[in-house]
């Protein structure tokens, strides 16, 4: 509940002479008159107003319950929307009634930086692979079994400015948010939007190391917005800032297209938050019926998890295809190089099966592997990369048909010929191991 600031002080004045006297004064102290049997009159101002922020309906000064909607108004749930300016940092990671949540996902956020960097990941830009081990989303991880990842890799940052800039953005949101939403819905509204961004990031990307808090921060901007379309805050405070977020959310959802952001994640975290925020009004709307806001935010989560569950079922799995399938191809790849053993086998016979079976056979299959392979939908430099691999299989071949066919026609091995084949397998391997 909040009063007009601007509403003026009353004024006590004799109705027998008209000047000023004290509100105690018993005796007017300027003509005399017995100010207990006299009317006192008050100037005509403007009447204190309180309201309620919930309904925005006036409320009398002293109401601790709403008698409109019902909200507790010595809960504190407004929004501090109108202090925002002087409030400082310090302040936003202190501890405070209504306020919990927020700070305590700051020094999460905060400490496990801290731990990853003591364990050897780079604090500026550390690489993608680095944070892998410390819960990353990661499609060929996060789906297969590893599903926590969801989770934990919204606390996990790529270096200190990507965790400052989103612990900024935390605090901000946090701030306004949190008091209004109570720790309960807070909490529950931030691990459900953790979810939706991390799910929408593996549906889109399928080889992408995701981590940030980001797609959760967007989500609560998303619980916000949502709210700000209702009557849920007075209008005067409303607009504005509606205003304010849509254009934060537009601006840096257009940043995010530049690359190396995970704009699925945002948009995950903000549709997310949407839906939230608008289940969690009518919770917050009726917060004395404790079934009926229990009841939405079981309804709440229950929704969510089943859109979730829908893109988690069909996030491509054709990366997943793509790894077995790269099985397969490393098992007969092993198989040929036992060919290499060829001069050991006791005869001529021998040694032409080695080559040609085990050798060439074995090759050829794993060729087929990899072509089936690039029928699947797979990020671009895959399939380059399946080329290049054919490519050096192919060199193998040639290898081996070299040394078949001196042995059967019975010529000279000729080095010049060995080395020319030799170098160019091994410029082909070491452009393979850079594209890993």
């Amino acid at each position: 509940m909040i009063n007009n600031p601007d509403t003026p002080k009353e004024e006590y004045v004799c109705s027998e002479c008209g000047k000023d006297v004290a509100e105690n004064d018993k005796v007017c102290p300027h003509c005399g008159a017995d100010l207990s049997v006299l009317e006192t009159s008050v100037p005509e101002v403007q009447d204190e107003e309180y309201y309620c922020t919930s309904c925005n309906k006036a409320v009398a000064p002293n109401d601790t319950v709403c008698p409109h909607c019902g909200v507790n108004l010595s809960e504190g749930t407004d929004i501090p929307v109108e202090n925002t300016r002087s409030v400082s940092i310090v302040s936003l990671l202190l501890f405070k009634d209504g306020y919990i949540i927020t700070p305590v996902l700051f020094y999460l956020n905060i400490f496990y930086f801290i731990y990853m960097v003591m364990h050897g990941v780079g604090f500026l830009f550390p690489d993608s692979e680095s944070v892998l081990p410390y819960g990353a989303n990661f499609s060929l991880l996060t789906m297969n079994g590893e599903w926590w990842r969801l989770f934990t890799s919204c606390f996990i940052h790529f270096g200190i400015i990507h965790l400052l800039m989103n612990m900024y953005a935390l605090l901000y949101i946090g701030m306004l948010l949190e008091p209004l939403l109570g720790k309960y819905l807070f909490i529950a509204a931030y691990l459900l939007t953790c979810l939706t961004s991390s799910v929408t990031s593996l549906f889109w990307h399928q080889m992408v190391i995701s981590a940030g808090a980001s797609g959760a921060i967007f989500g609560m901007f998303g619980v916000f917005l949502a709210l700000l379309t209702t009557k849920l805050i007075k209008k005067e405070i409303r607009i504005p800032m509606l205003k304010n977020i849509a254009l934060f959310i537009v601006l840096n959802i257009i940043f995010g297209m530049k690359g190396n952001i995970d704009n699925a994640a945002h948009i995950g975290g903000l549709l997310g938050g949407v839906i939230i925020g608008y289940a969690f009004y009518f919770a917050i709307k009726n917060p004395r019926d404790i079934k009926i806001k229990s009841a939405l935010v079981i309804v709440t989560v229950v929704l969510i998890l089943i859109i979730t569950r829908i893109l988690y079922a069909n996030t491509p799995k054709d990366m997943f295809k793509y790894e077995e399938q790269l099985k397969a191809f490393s098992e007969y790849e092993l198989l040929a190089n036992q060919a290499m053993g060829f001069q050991n086998a006791p005869s001529e016979e021998a040694a032409l099966k080695v080559l040609k079976e085990t050798g060439v056979g074995n090759l050829e299959k794993g060729i087929k592997v990899i072509q089936d392979s690039d029928t699947l939908n797979l990020p671009k430099e895959y399939h380059q990369r399946n080329k290049l691999i054919i490519e050096f299989c192919n060199g193998k071949i040639d290898f081996l048909n070299y040394f078949y066919n001196c042995i059967q026609n019975n010529v000279r091995v000729e080095q010049s010929k060995i080395d020319v084949l030799t170098k160019k397998l091994d410029s082909l391997l070491t452009i393979l191991n850079k594209k890993k």
